[in-house]
């Protein structure tokens, strides 16, 4: 994979991730604008709280990728394009 593609795919990872932040908080909103509280209400919320989880696992599993692990862990040579473009932008 070349860094490019490393780095197109993190861009979109967080994307994603963004658009889970975004359409919890509409559907947030969607469960206020219920004036009675209903199971249908509770449902809502339960969706919303799902939607804001699965954005927290995105942007955890992306921090979780971009540490670098030390040099020939494993026996490979692992060099992380993202975590070289930030401490290293001069070389991009």
């Amino acid at each position: 994979m070349t860094r490019i593609t490393a780095l197109l795919g993190t861009l979109f990872y967080l994307v994603w991730g963004a658009l889970h932040i975004q359409a919890g908080i509409a559907v947030a909103r969607l469960g206020t604008g219920i004036h009675h509280s209903t199971a249908i209400q509770g449902r809502i919320y339960q969706d919303s709280w799902t939607l804001f989880f699965a954005a927290g696992i995105h942007y955890r599993a992306r921090l979780r990728a971009a540490v670098a692990r030390p040099a020939g862990a494993c026996g490979l040579e692992h060099r992380n394009p993202l975590l070289d473009l930030v401490l290293h932008p001069e070389e991009a």
